[in-house]
């Protein structure tokens, strides 16, 4: 996986060819492949929309990337954003059912964030 801020100007880099393998010991070329599947993902305020990201292909060790939104989080259904104001509710000495009622989200969904994400946060 590869995190990109902006995949849009991601992708001027790599249409040119100027987007290398993140490989350690590979000098290669990224190419546009295909999609990767469609993901779901919430965002602040309970909006749900639909990533699709790039999938990427190296053409000298043929190894595949996808090409992710810096706010998506591998295997969460929930933005970088909202799972970060979670993590400053926590800090705050906020409760998992005070944070979830915030953010709109499962009170078990938050309860399942804090130890995923270290446990009790201080500041």
């Amino acid at each position: 996986m590869i995190w990109v801020v902006d995949v849009d100007a991601a992708r001027r880099p790599l249409l040119r060819g100027r987007l290398r393998c993140p490989q350690p010991d590979c000098a290669g070329v990224l190419r546009s492949w295909a999609s990767a599947r469609t993901r779901s993902l919430r965002l602040p305020g309970g909006c749900e929309v639909g990533v699709t990201p790039d999938r990427v292909r190296c053409g000298t060790c043929r190894g595949t990337h996808v090409l992710l939104p810096a706010f998506y989080v591998p295997r969460r259904a929930y933005s970088a954003e909202v799972i970060g104001a979670e993590l400053v509710g926590n800090v705050d000495g906020h409760g998992y059912r005070q944070i979830a009622a915030g953010l709109g989200v499962p009170a078990a969904t938050v309860r399942g964030w804090l130890p995923a994400y270290g446990g009790v946060h201080e500041r």
